[in-house]
């Protein structure tokens, strides 16, 4: 469909460019005809182009200093008078085009071929627009088509993430089979559950290190060896494995096994301590 688009947009371009030469062409057939028309109005014969050196006319003083110029301008065929022509006197300009030689600037002739001249140049100046705005067009064409393609590509790479966050989803679902007293929902291991690190990448829940057990709230990013053992993704619990041989047991029996756990943690201090001052270095 877009090549057929584009297909009609270049019939369409092209029909147009075509108008405008013809246009161009009857405008030039009729300054050429205006042209001829004063030569034969001045001769007074059918020869257009005849020349009579005693009815030309002539380079005088009495012409001012703008009509040596263009006088000048009009002999001059390799563009050596373009420039620096403002500080040149009239007598300046007599001695270069010379008293008494004939007028080419006056001459209808000539008036008809500057008249061709700037014709030619506005006709190329229009086709250099109507190329530039085709080249435009074109260029915001491809650009169009560029951006299409990158949005359905965004879009695409969406719906592949959401087909995978639903993928993952279910599969963590059929992971929450295991039931405790720590939570009201079934807890799956948080080992084997997924999270996202980036747009491309996704870890172990327990690697991460904003993980926190929601029972002591100690986040592994300041306590590396707190190990998370057991979590809801629904509810985004979490708790570790210390806290969860509390938790876990029914209310009456939480306080004998907090007491035991920190007599477990007061002997391992203790052996610490020893070990250091046996072992200084």
């Amino acid at each position: 469909m877009l090549e057929n688009g584009l297909k009609d947009k270049l019939g369409e371009l092209t029909t147009e460019l075509d108008n405008l030469k013809e246009d161009h062409a009857k405008e030039l057939a009729m300054v050429k005809a205006q042209a001829e028309a004063r030569a034969v109005q001045a001769q007074g014969v059918g020869r257009a182009l005849a020349v009579d050196e005693a009815t030309l006319p002539r380079v005088s003083n009495a012409m001012t200093i703008a009509e040596l110029k263009v006088e000048l301008k009009a002999r001059d065929t390799t563009g050596k008078f373009t420039k620096g022509l403002s500080s040149w006197s009239k007598g300046d300009f007599m001695c270069e085009l010379g008293q008494g030689t004939p007028r080419l600037s006056a001459v209808a002739e000539y008036r008809c071929v500057e008249e061709l001249r700037d014709l030619v140049k506005r006709q190329k100046c229009a086709v250099e627009r109507e190329r530039q705005r085709v080249l435009r067009e074109q260029e915001e064409e491809r650009r169009r088509k560029r951006e299409e393609e990158q949005e359905e590509m965004r879009r695409q790479e969406i719906e592949r993430q959401r087909e995978e966050d639903a993928r993952l989803a279910k599969h963590e679902e059929g992971l929450h089979t295991h039931t405790s007293l720590c939570h009201g929902c079934p807890l799956a291991p948080t080992r084997e559950l997924l999270i996202r690190a980036n747009e491309y990448r996704r870890m172990p829940r327990d690697e991460n290190p904003l993980t926190s057990c929601d029972v002591c709230n100690v986040e592994k990013e300041y306590n590396p060896k707190v190990k998370i053992v057991w979590s809801c993704v629904k509810c985004d619990y979490d708790i570790c494995w210390e806290c969860y041989q509390v938790e876990s047991l029914p209310e009456d029996q939480r306080d004998e096994k907090r007491k035991e756990i920190a007599k477990m943690k007061e002997a391992e201090r203790k052996a610490e301590i020893k070990r250091k001052e046996y072992n200084p270095k």
